[in-house]
């Protein structure tokens, strides 16, 4: 069975040991400027990220942080040069662009006390486990804000890896790695959605594993949702069924727009899909009709849809605000995060940290995993007032 518990983490149970370290390319590009589409602009927000890993038995985990710190360096570094960039908002454009500089990523170390069971529950959403990502605050520019940094221990109590960029006020990417007394570790990565979007990064992930398990060869460089909104518009509205309900969700576009885009794309492919209904219709009706409308959602997701939205963009500069019955879900469980694997097997968890918006909600691999190693059912992130969760936790289980 497992447990519900879970641990509050501090500043003072996280240690940093030096001084930070900026790592370039070996064979630094020209300096160039990425263009960021409508789509990049849209999302400038950071996105959390932490994976935990338990130590095998009879194997050390004491080389990791300078396996990661080498792999990033030497090899990641290469195809994803823009990743030792900076971001930059034009006085002449009026729009963010990236600008590949060669100004370098971030590495420091810190330790920990704590080992991974004393983190209790790890599939819980815990706001504490910020503190296993980097978020430094002490830069005044986007010029002198790293695009990725990685922090990490190098000590026998906890590494960190950190990826990080700074969007105004915000910090677009960065990565942490802890490794614990048990010998286990996490990574934690902040990124920015301007630069990367969930395929994006999961790929990037997926080749630091590569490569930090000795493979230099890099890959190209590129649950049904209607169910939870049912749930959600039953605990939310209660008895007002004549208000409309909304559900978004994301598409990835990479096959869908004409010409398709090519495999080794980096960036944003993913546009907003919606479904809507009248929550009477949503609850009273059978399951299948939420389903029904949430494919009829998708199909609307056309080229020429995809190319509209863009253009809507380009005028409004910004995204339509979620409000009344309106909600995000997104898909994470598909992104693969858990199957990321340094050499030490899948992680123990891989998720978000959680945000605090009731308006978005999460869909994770369940974590329980089966003999294949794949994750059974789905963990779901969502905030509620407790009066509205427990309503939504009696609908969620009254199918």
């Amino acid at each position: 069975m497992v447990s519900n518990t879970m641990m509050s983490i501090t500043d003072q149970d996280l240690v940093k040991e030096e001084a930070m370290v900026l790592m370039s390319p070996r064979n630094p590009v020209p300096t160039e400027t990425i263009f960021l589409s409508n789509i990049d602009q849209a999302v400038s927000f950071p996105v959390e990220t932490v994976f935990f890993y338990e130590a095998p038995p009879n194997t050390s985990t004491a080389g990791i942080a300078g396996k990661v710190k080498k792999a990033v360096e030497e090899v990641l570094l290469v195809p994803y040069y823009f990743m030792a960039g900076r971001l930059n908002f034009s006085d002449e454009t009026k729009r963010l662009e990236l600008v590949c500089n060669n100004a370098g990523a971030l590495f420091v170390t810190a330790k920990s006390r704590f080992s991974l069971k004393d983190l209790g529950n790890l599939s819980l959403p815990n706001p504490s486990f910020h503190h296993f990502v980097l978020r430094p605050g002490i830069y005044k520019t986007l010029a002198q804000t790293a695009v990725f940094t990685i922090q990490a221990s190098i000590y026998d109590v906890v590494w960190f890896l950190n990826l990080l960029i700074n969007v105004r006020t915000k910090n677009p990417c960065s990565n942490q790695v802890t490794r614990f007394e048990c010998g286990g570790f996490a990574l934690g990565f902040t990124t920015n959605h301007a630069i990367l979007d969930g395929k994006s990064a999961s790929e990037m992930f997926h080749n630091l594993a590569s490569i930090s398990k000795g493979d230099d060869q890099v890959l190209n460089v590129r649950s049904n949702p209607s169910h939870i909104w049912r749930a959600r518009t039953r605990a939310v509205l209660g008895h007002d069924r004549d208000q409309d309900s909304t559900v978004l969700f994301a598409v990835d576009i990479r096959d869908v727009i004409s010409p398709p885009l090519p495999s080794s794309f980096i960036g944003n492919a993913v546009i907003t899909g919606y479904a809507r209904a009248k929550a009477r219709d949503l609850v009273d009706g059978p399951l299948s009709y939420g389903v029904e409308m949430v494919r009829k959602g998708r199909e609307r997701v056309t080229s020429e849809y995809i190319r509209s939205v863009i253009d809507w963009l380009e005028v409004y500069k910004g995204t339509p605000a979620t409000c009344g019955c309106a909600f995000y879900v997104s898909a994470w469980w598909k992104l693969g995060f858990g199957e990321v694997d340094l050499g030490f097997g899948r992680a123990k968890h891989a998720g978000s940290i959680v945000s605090g918006n009731d308006e978005f909600v999460l869909l994770l691999d369940g974590g329980d995993c089966d003999e294949g190693g794949k994750g059974l059912g789905i963990n779901v992130w969502i905030g509620l007032e407790k009066e509205k969760m427990e309503r939504f936790l009696k609908c969620v289980f009254d199918m």
